[in-house]
């Protein structure tokens, strides 16, 4: 979890879920926050949080996908 210090109390940060599992790096730049980590990255900008990718979605895709996505070599 996630949380910001208010008042003396822990408050739980506004951070949907998909992007809380992202939460493990971070960088600011020209009011854009990056976060990403083994779950996946997400970023906000002008308050509003964007999915990049998702490790669940990543694996799933790759599960149905190997053979395109990779060829063993010969």
């Amino acid at each position: 979890m996630r949380a910001t210090l208010k008042d003396d109390v822990l408050v739980e940060a506004d951070i949907p879920a998909g992007v809380k599992v992202c939460a493990g790096n971070f960088a600011l730049r020209d009011r854009l926050l990056l976060l990403a980590g083994y779950g996946g990255a997400s970023y906000k900008r002008d308050g509003q949080w964007t999915e990049i990718f998702h490790d669940h979605e990543v694996r799933e895709w790759f599960e149905t996908n190997r053979d395109k996505a990779w060829t063993p070599p010969n």
